[in-house]
């Protein structure tokens, strides 16, 4: 960065102890606060290969919805954003500068009494503060300075915005509260009008939920509650049914690769007896769930299908599965193609 903030940001980040750091992995997971899978730390380099090939979109347009909501004035900021990414641990320090400079930017504009440009450099800010936590799997104190820097911006943005933003504190039974944003639609008289509650994804923040201008709810007269919910309940029992999934395709595949239903009760058995280590590294009951796991059945039924020589189910299936995921979609045409380079040789 020319202005000296990604210094600022690779200087302060060298100063705390790192995960990563140290000369072995021992050292690396016995610092790490959250949970780990030793495929995360064995095959990590495939991530980051894949990250340099293809860029920071690597599994989804990240670059794209994040620059959304914060209008044309944001390309400069991802465009050097997506220079600055060739790996996973490129990804915070990237966004954190990029934040420090849109925050500077608009306190400087705030202190000349500019502010719309205010307005809009705390929203990017915020945008960016958030950006930042997604790559971090763990809630330690660098997350959490991300996190109350994104909602310190977004208030800032909240006092100059075109429309009412206010904090809303959604009651939870137990005494917790759910943080959320309250928007008002511009020109905003009183009166009651429609709320539209949004609930954003996983790897995404409530921030980011409501456009800096032209939202579609805001200016179809509608107002809009941000929040963000957990639900480790509902991901548990995603997590069970597509374990069971799992389970029943493994067994449809043994069944079919040895044309017995034994050897497919014994294949599901051991990879029940493992915990599923074999497919993911991980545990297999688990609160946490993400589109990796939905996609297991489906490739273990894509081998079925190639099995039973139904190639064009299988064919269609791996290309479905490549827009869900693209690296298990990957790993589908690799063995794919590896059987249709022996069945050339067979001919």
């Amino acid at each position: 960065m020319p202005d000296g903030s990604l210094d600022v940001v690779n200087k302060s980040n060298a100063a705390a102890p790192s995960p990563a750091a140290g000369p072995g992995g021992d050292r690396a997971i016995s610092n790490h606060g959250g949970p780990l899978t030793r495929r995360w730390t064995e095959q990590r380099w495939l991530l980051d290969n894949t990250i340099r090939s293809v860029g920071m979109d690597w599994d989804q347009p990240r670059s794209i919805y994040l620059s959304a909501p914060c209008g044309p004035e944001a390309n400069a900021d991802f465009a050097a954003i997506r220079q600055r990414i060739t790996k996973l641990a490129d990804a915070s320090p990237a966004f954190e500068a990029v934040a420090r400079r849109r925050e500077a930017k608009a306190q400087a504009a705030e202190q000349s009494q500019d502010f719309v440009t205010a307005r809009e450099s705390y929203f990017m800010a915020s945008i960016h503060w958030g950006a930042a936590q997604w790559p971090i799997d763990e809630n330690n104190e660098r997350n959490h300075f991300y996190n109350r820097r994104k909602r310190e911006c977004y208030t800032k943005y909240a006092a100059h915005a075109d429309h009412h933003v206010e904090a809303a504190w959604v009651p939870l039974p137990g005494g917790q509260r759910l943080p959320a944003w309250f928007h008002l639609p511009p020109g905003y008289r009183g009166g009651r009008v429609p709320v539209v509650i949004s609930l954003p994804g996983m790897d995404s923040f409530k921030e980011m939920g409501v456009a800096m201008y032209g939202d579609r709810w805001l200016s179809r007269g509608m107002a809009v509650l941000a929040n963000y919910v957990e639900v480790p309940l509902l991901y548990f029992i995603l997590h069970l049914l597509t374990s069971f999934g799992v389970l029943i395709a493994t067994y449809w595949l043994g069944r079919t690769i040895f044309k017995d239903r034994l050897a497919g009760a014994v294949a599901a058995l051991l990879l029940f007896a493992g915990h599923q280590r074999a497919l993911a590294g991980d545990e297999m009951y688990s609160m946490g769930f993400t589109h990796t796991w939905a996609v297991f059945p489906l490739a273990i039924i894509a081998m079925v299908f190639l099995y039973r020589e139904w190639y064009f189910a299988a064919f269609v299936l791996a290309g479905i599965i490549f827009n869900l995921h693209a690296l298990t979609g990957a790993y589908l045409a690799v063995m794919f193609g590896f059987w249709a380079l022996i069945e050339s040789r067979t001919l």
